[in-house]
């Protein structure tokens, strides 16, 4: 017998994927207008003060 999936709130999933991806397409367009250098954001992402913590489960 397989073990039942956790409930998952959908909404809140969804919203937050929408989030991400605006947050990315924002990262993008500041490297194209410039505002941000692809190094600048690469130095972020390394940087465990900036960046956001992922959860694992």
């Amino acid at each position: 017998m397989r073990p039942e999936p956790p409930e998952v709130d959908r909404v809140a999933a969804s919203q937050a994927a929408v989030a991400a991806r605006r947050a990315r397409a924002q990262v993008k367009h500041d490297i194209v207008t410039g505002a941000r250098t692809p190094l600048g954001v690469l130095d972020a992402s390394a940087d465990p003060r900036t960046a956001r913590r992922r959860r694992c489960a």
